[in-house]
């Protein structure tokens, strides 16, 4: 279950959420559903029909929440934003390995931030909410612990912070590998400028090859449940 801080809410109020809990995940499946849907999204990119524009409305829109609690969105980018760059450069989707892989193809082709957290990894309950003194954050590739300024707006379960700069960088302690059979997929999108999330959801499906009635879904807006 997703539980959004008073504090967050105030601060960014129109962040649509959807936690997505899918078991059975078979990253072999992965790999086969993904080529060809890859393969279109790397034309898309090549022809430009995909951009990296920093000033269309969705990137400015969270560049201005990054603000809003203290951080400088062109040095630590919010993650789609950071993705989908590198893909236009690169003219291609950077691969990584399959779960990796279906939810970083989600958030190009929609644009919109997206990551997945192994689901044996979290306890009971996800927070979305401010960073608070002793707050410490072990990112992906890292050995040593960053302690996280107060103030900065964080998922969190149990006492292991999971993202620094909401969805800057993921943490170690939660995220998904290669042995990954169940994952909490989060996607984002800001009312009236993002994608409508029902959307990712289902390309979600596809690629992992489960039907979307067979994925928990939960669907939170920082302002309200929706």
């Amino acid at each position: 279950m997703l539980l959004v801080s008073p504090d967050v809410r105030k601060l960014a109020p129109d962040v649509d959420i959807a936690l997505v809990c899918v078991e059975g995940i078979d990253q072999s499946v992965i790999d086969g559903c993904l080529d060809e849907r890859v393969q279109n999204l790397d034309k898309q990119l090549q022809s430009g029909k995909i951009v990296y524009d920093e000033h269309s409305p969705h990137i400015e829109a969270w560049h201005e929440i990054y603000r809003k609690f203290g951080i400088n969105p062109r040095r630590q980018r919010p993650s789609f934003d950071a993705l989908t760059k590198r893909a236009c450069k690169a003219g291609a989707l950077p691969r990584v390995f399959p779960v990796v892989d279906a939810y970083n193809y989600v958030s190009v082709l929609h644009g919109i931030p997206a990551g997945a957290y192994d689901f044996h990894k979290l306890g009971d309950e996800i927070e979305l909410r401010l960073s608070r003194n002793g707050d410490e954050f072990l990112a992906i590739g890292t050995d040593t612990p960053e302690v996280l300024p107060d103030g900065q707006v964080v998922y969190s379960t149990g006492n292991t912070v999971m993202t620094s700069c909401w969805n800057y960088r993921d943490a170690n302690q939660t995220k998904v590998d290669e042995r990954t059979t169940k994952a909490v997929f989060i996607f984002e999108s800001i009312r009236g400028v993002g994608a409508n999330l029902r959307r990712p959801i289902a390309d979600l499906a596809g690629i992992l090859d489960i039907p979307q009635n067979d994925l928990d879904v939960q669907l939170v807006s920082t302002s309200t449940a929706l």
